[in-house]
């Protein structure tokens, strides 16, 4: 199924990443594009599927496809780091934000409890500490014992410790005066001529307090209790209701009132913004952990992470990469998420299909969307509402949405295990 941009959409289809190197010419001659805009998607999906499997753009691009990926590895991990810290010493006080991007791409490259890992956490800290995030400066502080960080160097964690706990004003000032005496205990595992050493010392001689907490911007205040809301409308406001196809006013509405806040079936980040967001919750994110296996994916917190293992990223994580080879800007994400997503509210393909074809057997497009009688943007009903505008779509342009869909659906079916199981490629 398509569902995507609208209609008269100047997207280049010659710009997508699985086109680059395919005579998609010759690939035209095997299909009537003018059959295309009046076929159903399922029909249009096994017209071009059965005419492009044994064509060799297929072939070329699966070959692509079978290259091994890096993903975590140390070397990848200290290439990174070094650009972090070369960056660090050019411009030390303009590129903040970049700086901590780079040392979470730095962390996700990093093999799961690897001294890459610990080195990344631990450098990450002293960034946070700089630019008065405290927390999160703790958290780090924390993950990079836990990760196993080497003892010579423990001192300037516990320095670092001391310092966060002193600038939040922590209730108890036996954390201080603990995290103060350790780093005097490893101070002695420490190199006399380590650059860092002296850096330790001069907080331990003079323990001054550090400049206030950074206050983070935190949207969510903004957005509490803004109105009552809507028994037929999810998310949105008393003051409007459904007549007929159309949504009107119950009552005036003050300009610049808030008439709905929703939350969408499915979301994901751009692939520019991985090391700076969460991927599950879209919170901006200065001390984010990474996902175990993938290098694309970066999460708040260990909520976050678990939550979206639980509902979509076990099946998502062995394809993300994959991928890339397909659709890499927002919209690859987004339409792998919302079949896993789509599927696991169904509890299997065989209730998938069955739902689906009950929705398409329902001539109102309108009461397509509705869960019962309550319009749920979170639902699969109303995602799969969505009109198509196939009908009034260019043939080429369907033509390359849908081959689209084609390699998206190999990646699935041969680099994850959404159909049950994993597929070799000569099965597909």
């Amino acid at each position: 199924m398509i569902r995507s941009r609208p209609p008269g959409d100047p997207m280049d289809e010659e710009k997508s990443t699985w086109f680059s190197g395919i005579d998609l010419e010759s690939v035209k001659k095997l299909i009537n594009l003018k059959s295309l805009p009046h076929m159903s998607d399922e029909d249009r999906f096994k017209t071009v599927m059965n005419s492009i499997k044994s064509h060799r753009c297929f072939k070329t691009w699966k070959s692509r496809l079978q290259v091994p990926r890096a993903g975590k590895n140390a070397k990848d991990s200290r290439l990174f780091r070094e650009e972090v810290n070369l960056l660090y010493k050019i411009a030390p006080d303009v590129c903040m934000n970049i700086i901590l991007e780079g040392l979470t791409r730095t962390l996700a490259h990093a093999p799961q409890g690897s001294p890459e890992m610990a080195l990344a956490y631990a450098n990450r800290s002293a960034i946070l500490l700089k630019v008065r995030l405290y927390k999160d400066a703790l958290q780090d502080i924390t993950r990079a014992l836990k990760s196993g960080y080497p003892d010579r160097l423990k001192a300037k964690l516990f320095a670092r410790r001391a310092l966060c706990l002193k600038a939040l004003g922590t209730q108890d000032s036996g954390d201080v005066d603990r995290a103060l005496e350790n780093a005097r205990k490893w101070l002695r595992r420490m190199e006399k001529r380590h650059p860092h050493r002296r850096l330790v010392e001069d907080t331990l001689r003079d323990f001054q307090r550090p400049p206030p907490l950074l206050e983070k911007w935190n949207s969510e205040v903004f957005l509490k209790d803004v109105f009552q809301e809507s028994p037929e409308i999810v998310g949105a406001s008393s003051s409007i209701h459904f007549s007929g196809d159309v949504v009107r006013a119950s009552r005036d509405i003050i300009p610049g009132e808030i008439i709905a806040v929703q939350e969408p079936f499915v979301a994901a980040l751009h692939e520019r913004k991985s090391y700076c967001y969460c991927a599950h919750c879209f919170i901006q994110t200065f001390s984010g952990i990474p996902c175990t296996t993938c290098v694309l994916r970066i999460y708040c917190s260990e909520t976050c992470k678990d939550t979206a293992w639980r509902e979509y990223h076990d099946l998502e994580c062995g394809v993300v990469e994959g991928m890339e080879f397909v659709q890499n800007d927002v919209l690859g994400p987004m339409i792998v998420r919302a079949i896993i997503r789509a599927l696991k509210e169904a509890g299997s393909l065989q209730a998938l299909r069955g739902r689906v074809r009950s929705m398409e057997n329902n001539s109102e497009l309108l009461k397509r969307g509705f869960s019962g009688s309550v319009f749920d943007g979170r639902s699969l009903e109303t995602f799969f509402s969505l009109p198509t505008h196939a009908a009034v779509r260019k043939p080429r342009l369907l033509l390359a949405m849908t081959m689209t869909s084609v390699f998206m659906t190999f990646v699935l079916a041969t680099k994850g295990k959404f159909f049950g199981e994993q597929m070799t490629t000569q099965r597909f």
